[in-house]
């Protein structure tokens, strides 16, 4: 009878070492441009109340598995959509405790019952109303949008567990676009794009924490962008 023995301090630490190098190359390896209309400040001072809409996923199949269907996918860039919205989301409610914007964020479960029950989500979950739509749907002065492409889909589950035995796809890479309407006019006001790599442990949390962390100097409704 063979017996091996395991050194699990030592694995929990290798993790631990990996995940950490897996954090810091989601928060280094990235690019990205803005756009601001140049009368921006009239806008923010009449915005009060923004939406965050649920994003565009796009997941490209290349790394998946045979098994895995176009329907698959569709699921899951529905599910991410909605976990990428969240964690935006999150981000934004850290900077409003600590004072930094001049907007407050409609809560994102009242948004979705809003546009469901307005019918404004096709089969596969993605929006089908005007950005002036939205607004006067959702009363808030100011829609935030965007769009995520992953060239090496997120695996969530099982799927996570045989990336880490298999060594299957190294790296996620993330192009991310967000975008600010005025609910009115549907005018875009405000664009970001961003595009990003990183390790196994990259997830909708993560990439919006990396997001918000390059945006937060640039994102307009800044209390110090006041005139």
């Amino acid at each position: 009878m063979l017996i091996i023995d395991v050194d699990f301090k030592l694995i929990e630490k290798n993790m631990k070492n990996f995940l950490t190098a897996g954090i810091l190359l989601v928060a280094l390896c990235g690019c990205a441009t803005t756009y601001t209309t140049d009368n921006f400040s009239e806008y923010q001072s009449s915005h009060k109340i923004v939406a965050i809409v649920p994003f565009v996923v796009s997941m490209n199949s290349g790394n998946r598995g045979k098994e895995v269907t176009r329907e698959d996918l569709l699921a899951e860039e529905a599910t991410q959509s909605l976990n990428f919205q969240r964690a935006v989301y999150t981000e934004f409610l850290e900077k409003i405790e600590k004072n930094k914007v001049t907007v407050s964020f409609q809560d994102i479960d009242d948004t979705n019952v809003l546009i469901q029950r307005a019918g404004g989500f096709d089969e596969q979950g993605k929006l089908t109303l005007t950005k002036q739509e939205l607004g006067e749907l959702l009363k808030v002065d100011a829609v935030i949008s965007g769009s995520m492409v992953l060239s090496k889909p997120m695996g969530t589950g099982a799927a996570v567990v045989t990336t880490l035995l298999t060594g299957w796809g190294v790296t996620n890479e993330a192009k991310i676009n967000l975008t600010i309407h005025d609910s009115s006019s549907g005018i875009l006001v405000w664009s970001y794009d961003h595009s990003a790599s990183g390790g196994l442990i990259s997830s909708p949390q993560m990439l919006a924490k990396n997001l918000m962390k390059n945006i937060a100097s640039k994102f307009p409704y800044k209390v110090s962008n006041i005139k």
